[in-house]
């Protein structure tokens, strides 16, 4: 089981407060500015650091979209206050979109092979940082990881059409 955070990192920005009334004081219950958590993934940080490139990037948000209809699907919260009715059809568990994401994937695992396609699902699938995508935690598997995922982003670019 690879080890490692399995949480993309959180940072924090200061934004306008969009609920900052001017008609009051600017104090701690009516602030103008806010602090918010902000999201950053492993391809992000790459991505702001410069390591990546606009194809690589537009790779991995392609791969992080199919990924996440195969994997999510076309998942319903239940309607309690459907009414059933004897005789009514239950809808399919599995829909086009996600059958040709799931299609997609089982090509994709083909054109990078098992290794490489671990690597690319684990950092831009689930959102694991780099150390957790089984070539260890220290300074050079990170680095590796880099470098394997960067060669597997412009394979999917160039598979997609998607510019080098």
């Amino acid at each position: 089981m690879p080890q490692g955070n399995s949480q993309a990192k959180i940072a924090s920005a200061v934004v306008p407060n969009p609920y900052h009334n001017p008609r009051y004081p600017n104090d701690s219950s009516n602030p103008r500015t806010i602090t918010v958590a902000v999201r950053r993934s492993a391809v992000q940080t790459l991505s702001a650091r410069g390591m990546l490139a606009y194809h690589q990037e537009l790779a991995a948000r392609r791969f992080e979209h199919i990924f996440e209809i195969a994997e999510i699907g076309s998942l319903h919260a239940a309607d309690p206050g459907r009414l059933v009715v004897d005789g009514g059809r239950r809808g399919d568990p599995i829909g086009d979109r996600q059958i040709d994401a799931v299609r997609e994937l089982a090509a994709i695992r083909h054109l990078l092979g098992k290794s490489c396609f671990a690597v690319v699902s684990n950092i831009c699938g689930r959102g694991h940082d780099l150390g957790a995508c089984g070539l260890g935690t220290d300074k050079q598997a990170r680095l590796a990881a880099a470098a394997v995922l960067r060669f597997c982003l412009s394979d999917l670019a160039d598979h997609w059409g998607l510019g080098s």
